[in-house]
Formats: structure tokens, sequence, C-alpha cells
């Protein structure tokens, strides 16, 4: 199953702007258009044609702005590795405590007294002893 991206989509991923996106897969380049689901008014990107896209763009771009935009992709990547780590260790926690818990838990169930049933006899219920 392909997977299709909006330009605006595209826009958001790559940090560039979504006109400079579509003034690349309106020019019905050879090299693009494999890549491209025409639905209406509306083109679609295939995700496999990402980096042919990248490329067309990077041919227009200032090198400083593709500099900067590789910055921010690497800056973005760290702080989710950063994040992904902190979650790692907050998961690892959040275990050690239920194990801890359910611990107690079942120390706590077998120094409980014995649980009392209740027996009807002669339409009454009793309190077993």
């Amino acid at each position: 199953m392909k997977r299709l991206l909006k330009p605006r989509e595209v826009s958001n991923l790559v940090g560039i702007e979504e006109k400079e996106i579509l003034r690349v897969i309106t020019r019905d380049d050879p090299e693009v258009t494999p890549y491209l689901i025409d639905l209406g008014e509306e083109r679609l990107i295939d995700l496999a044609g990402l980096p042919i896209i990248l490329k067309k763009l990077a041919y227009n771009m200032p090198t400083t702005e593709i500099i900067e935009n590789l910055a921010c992709q690497i800056l973005h990547l760290e702080l989710f590795s950063q994040e992904r780590e902190e979650l790692k260790r907050e998961n690892e926690r959040l275990k050690a405590e239920i194990k801890r818990l359910k611990a107690k838990l079942s120390r706590s169930e077998e120094k409980a007294p014995p649980k009392r049933f209740r027996l009807k006899f002669g339409g009454f219920w009793r309190f077993r002893r």
C-alpha cells in the first residue's frame, strides 16, 4: 500500500513553503510524475517520490536555506530522541511501581483474615463464624 501525502503535509515534513512544493509538482517533470496521483483538483505525492522532489527543490534553493532546513530537522530528531529516552525511563519506573504495588496487594491478601460467607437459614441471612 502506498503512503500518499498532500503537498501541505510534505511542506510541514520538510520545512519548505507549500507554494514551492506545488511549483515542483505542477511542472510535469518526467522524474516526478510517476510519484504523483491526480485526484481532481488535488495532487497527492507518493512517499517514494519524496527524495526526487527534494532534489528538484534543492536546485532552486540557496544553500543556506537547505542547511537551515537540515539543521532544523536534526534538532527535531534530537528532541524526539531525548523525549523517547525520557519516556522509556518513565515507563520502566512505572513498571517497577506496578510490580511493587502488586506484591504489596498480594501480601495484604495473604495477611487478611478469612472472608466470612453468608448462609441462608429459614429465609434469613446469617454470617458464618
